[in-house]
């Protein structure tokens, strides 16, 4: 069977052309299926138009019980499109009434952000990119305040940005006028940019998951959006430097890095920034606010996926009877949500369990974003590998979770998407993260077939636990049965 490590020898970014092979030219690119044929590709990315999700040929109607899936393009999808696996009607039912919320998203009329362009001499600045910021900040609270905030203003002096909400948490476009004091006291002095420029900075780049669903889906809408020679100004935190050189080097070439305080002047060109709207999403659902994904994801994440795509063909995905069982582990990766260190034997038991009963080939394999022999941190490259070559993934919400949008991009029919299952936060559980908040909310536009199951009410904010006749029903859904027994 195919290891982790030698799919990352086989995975490399290209746009050769494979002399040997049949291939499907979309957006410029050469996009192979596994059989080498591109007509996975071609079906699916080939009618993905700028500014609507996929071209049905007829307006959805968002109220029937079923519809064509305008996002993952592979599927006849139920509403809501992730399912709560749960013996207790009110927590489905609870469940269901937020992702319909969330799926607002997925209607046809849901433009991507307006793109706004601003004249020659614009300038650019992002104050504060992550959570924790110097109490110089105006409006600093003596605690960390989950706030990024940026400034884009004009050669007059007007911001031409600023946002719509009163609320401090959505107030991310700020005058620049009360931050650009941090400039001088910093001498970092202005870096002038000739040419065109885009700037963008999300929510929380300095977070490895929340830059890969609340940054880079943005930025890869404005990279189709914008001619290829424009030049993007981004946070430079780490990991988005890490996902960004795995993803695409040649687009790195085009990123001008900003710490924060950093102002950016455009010479010889024009400014282009997003113009994010406010959350309109229930509970949660619009956490990200005018900066992340948030209310944008169902629209955004799609451009990342193809992006993805025509740098990373499908051609790396392992026959099926290759393909493993995925298990995220939090331990000694992280101080929540961890699953208890006996419960999850007893968890590890019961998925071994029904692979055998259901026959499941391929092995069950371990992840923590940490490499086993050494404790060091993987390189994007070995975590995609893993979630590459995985069938169904097993495991806590968390950071580690977000490596899905390496999964299949292009699955033939809903039968070969990756299935999930992902313990999340219910009503009577909320005490260890949000209530009903899963990958689903910031990913869902990835073709998986998105399954959860709840903490138990005993769980702590450190130490967790599953219902393992909860833990049962999931795995049968994941390998194939529809029985469900009660908690």
């Amino acid at each position: 069977m195919a290891s982790p490590s030698s799919l990352v020898r086989r995975w490399r970014p290209t746009r050769r052309l494979l002399a040997a092979s049949s291939f499907a030219v979309v957006a410029g690119v050469v996009l192979l299926s596994e059989s080498g044929s591109g007509d996975g590709f071609e079906r699916l990315f080939g009618n993905l138009r700028l500014g609507v999700p996929r071209d049905l040929g007829q307006r959805i109607d968002a109220s029937a019980s079923v519809v064509p899936d305008p996002v993952d393009g592979v599927c006849t999808n139920a509403l809501p499109y992730a399912n709560m696996i749960d013996p207790r009607p009110d927590v489905v039912l609870e469940y269901e009434t937020y992702l319909k919320g969330l799926t607002r998203g997925r209607k046809p009329d849901r433009q991507p952000p307006e793109l706004r362009t601003l004249p020659e001499g614009s300038s650019f600045a992002i104050w504060a990119s992550s959570g924790c910021e110097p109490k110089r900040l105006n409006g600093y609270k003596g605690k960390c305040d989950i706030r990024p905030m940026a400034s884009a203003w004009s050669p007059d002096g007007e911001d031409v940005l600023l946002s719509d909400s009163n609320k401090p948490r959505f107030q991310n476009w700020v005058p620049h006028q009360h931050y650009e004091h941090l400039n001088s006291e910093e001498n970092r002095g202005v870096i002038v940019v000739d040419g065109d420029a885009a700037g963008s900075f999300g929510f929380l780049p300095d977070y490895y998951g929340h830059a890969i669903h609340d940054v880079l889906p943005m930025v890869a809408y404005m990279r189709e959006a914008l001619p290829d020679q424009t030049k993007f100004l981004l946070p430079d935190t780490a990991p988005l430097r890490r996902l960004l050189d795995f993803i695409d080097p040649t687009f790195v070439r085009r990123v001008i890095w900003l710490k924060n305080y950093d102002i950016v002047r455009v010479r010889s060109g024009s400014l282009t920034v997003p113009v994010m709207k406010g959350p309109d999403v229930p509970r949660g659902g619009g956490a990200m606010g005018p900066v992340g994904s948030g209310i944008y994801n169902h629209v955004l994440v799609p451009y990342l996926r193809r992006w993805i795509a025509e740098m990373h063909p499908r051609n790396d995905v392992p026959r099926n009877e290759e393909r493993t069982v995925l298990y995220y582990r939090r331990r000694g990766n992280a101080n929540t949500r961890v699953i208890e260190e006996n419960h999850e034997q007893d968890v590890l038991a019961t998925i071994r369990r029904y692979m055998e009963e259901y026959n499941i080939p391929g092995e069950l394999v371990f992840f923590s974003g940490h490499n086993p022999d050494n404790g060091e941190i993987m390189s994007v490259e070995e975590q995609a590998a893993f979630f590459r070559q995985a069938k169904f993934i097993i495991g806590p919400h968390g950071t580690g979770l977000a490596n899905v949008i390496w999964t299949d991009p292009a699955p033939g029919s809903c039968e070969d998407r990756v299935k999930m299952l992902e313990f999340i936060a219910a009503e009577d559980s909320k005490h260890v993260h949000y209530e009903y908040h899963g990958h689903y909310s910031v990913l869902g536009a990835m073709p998986i077939d998105w399954n959860q199951i709840a903490y138990a009410s005993n769980s702590t904010e450190k130490d967790t636990y599953i219902r393992i006749p909860d833990l049962e029903n999931g795995l049968r859904e994941l390998f194939g049965g529809a029985h469900t027994v009660d908690s």
